[in-house]
């Protein structure tokens, strides 16, 4: 591809700019084409996610596996249940590089970099490993009520205070590393909107399943990773604070 933009490249699976899922400080995944304008990169950016939610559209997750039964699919992984304790995932088969060698030691990176940041109950149980030419990873189930809301009225002090570490870690990381996993909250007229923060149903115990996200904001270019950190913070701050006055 061209990096010498006069007009925005049209994507196709044979031509984009890949993911590796690196979240080392400054590896973007549009370097190649830093010498772009603030303007033209926003762009790149923004046609670069049409690209892949368009794909990932069009493209049916890997559904069956091993005879495993089949849990569930996201951009990267398809999961499935191996036993009573335990998920495999494997490659979706969305995005050709999630089945590269690369692709599986840096999302096992990721997890190490989580554990100096996040109390070790906080994360679940994962293994990373190879067979048969395949990218596959072990963890373990939690048990949950997908949750998606932490309403006003939630009196509950202990998950409380079980946010208000995750909150104030994922805090510390973005001032650190300048990345978090990908949680979002937002707050509504009911409460604080969760995504991507699984409660675990036994504990109240918050779990970390996911340590990479295929179209990492943070790692795309330099001023999408500012402005996903000022995003982030507000919101984080937001809530810590409404926890804090509970």
């Amino acid at each position: 591809m061209n990096n010498k933009l006069s007009e925005a490249p049209i994507f196709s699976s044979a031509d984009y700019p890949k993911s590796y899922v690196s979240i080392k400080p400054g590896d973007f995944r549009l370097k190649e084409f830093s010498e772009l304008t603030s303007r033209q990169l926003q762009d790149l950016s923004d046609q670069l996610y049409v690209f892949c939610e368009k794909r990932a559209d069009e493209v049916p997750p890997l559904a069956s596996y091993e005879d495993l039964p089949y849990i569930a699919s996201g951009w990267e992984w398809s999961v499935f249940r191996k036993d009573q304790k335990t998920v495999l995932k494997v490659p979706a088969g969305i995005f050709a590089e999630v089945k590269d060698p690369k692709y599986l030691e840096n999302s096992r990176l990721a997890y190490e970099v989580l554990q100096t940041y996040y109390p070790a109950e906080f994360i679940a149980k994962t293994q990373f490993y190879r067979s048969d030419d395949t990218n596959k990873i072990e963890q373990e189930f939690i048990e949950n009520d997908n949750i998606d809301l932490i309403p006003f009225s939630c009196d509950d002090k202990e998950l409380l205070h079980n946010f208000e570490r995750l909150l104030t870690q994922s805090q510390k990381m973005l001032n650190e590393y300048q990345w978090m996993p990908d949680f979002w909250f937002a707050k509504t007229e009911a409460g604080f909107e969760i995504n991507n923060v699984v409660i675990q149903k036994e504990t109240n115990l918050l779990k970390i399943i996911d340590f990479t996200f295929y179209f990492d904001p943070y790692r795309i270019y330099s001023e999408k990773m500012d402005q996903a950190i000022a995003e982030h913070s507000a919101r984080i701050e937001e809530f810590l604070a409404w926890i804090k006055a509970k």
